[in-house]
């Protein structure tokens, strides 16, 4: 436990708040503090709950101001979930990067992992339906190598789930398939930020490696990787 909290525990409002939390209280309200000792209330009080914890912003400067206030004070992971100026199904014309965030939180909210963690969102990102966590769950694509698997087939089940298959694989949410080497850069996976390029033979797996999306040069091997939705409804 960070003991940057340790003073938190002396004041009774602080323990009222983290009890009140406790028994799913409706509404709890705190006045009189700056937006810097608020952000540390809320810091402390995630610390102490070891789930994750969603903070709602105003609006989306306030939520990315919070994110940044949160990570200075928490030792734990804190993601922004933005919002999407336009609607889901015309996400092709989105920022990227505003849709790979977004995807990151949903795999990371549908993942087993209850380690403690914080997701911080405007209401405006909160408004947006999303598809039911089951069906978005069941996008994942798990390769590994000696895997028994068609180019042409993983490549078809890309493109179902958002994928845009191009000659050469640059931003995340692409994928390129030239014979029997195909690259794709996830949106999100278990392994990490990087495109990953896997070789066939035949139709197995024989290798699958990191590449770098500049030089496009092959890097470190893994053996593995899990492989989430380029898109939100799916």
């Amino acid at each position: 436990m960070n003991g940057l909290f340790n003073p938190l525990i002396g004041i009774s409002e602080f323990n009222q708040l983290r009890q009140g939390l406790k028994e799913n209280k409706n509404q709890q309200m705190v006045f009189g503090v700056t937006s810097t000792s608020r952000d540390y209330i809320m810091s402390g009080l995630s610390a102490y709950n070891n789930e994750v914890t969603l903070v709602i912003a105003p609006g989306e400067n306030e939520a990315g101001e919070i994110a940044e206030n949160l990570r200075t004070f928490l030792d734990c992971p804190v993601y922004n979930f933005p919002a999407l100026e336009i609607l889901p199904f015309q996400i092709f014309a989105q920022d990227k990067e505003i849709l790979r965030n977004r995807i990151r939180v949903l795999n990371i909210l549908q993942s087993q992992d209850n380690n403690n963690k914080v997701i911080v969102a405007s209401t405006e990102a909160l408004m947006r339906r999303l598809c039911p966590k089951e069906v978005f769950a069941k996008a994942y694509i798990n390769l590994e190598v000696g895997q028994t698997q068609q180019p042409s087939d993983l490549l078809e089940k890309l493109i179902s789930i958002g994928y845009e298959r191009v000659d050469r694989v640059e931003y995340a949410g692409q994928v390129s398939l030239r014979g029997g080497i195909l690259d794709i850069y996830p949106t999100d996976s278990d392994v990490c930020d990087m495109p990953v390029r896997m070789e066939f033979f035949d139709d197995e797996i024989d290798s699958i490696r990191l590449f770098d999306v500049n030089t496009q040069r092959s890097q470190d091997k893994i053996k593995r990787i899990a492989i989430g939705s380029a898109q939100e409804l799916v």
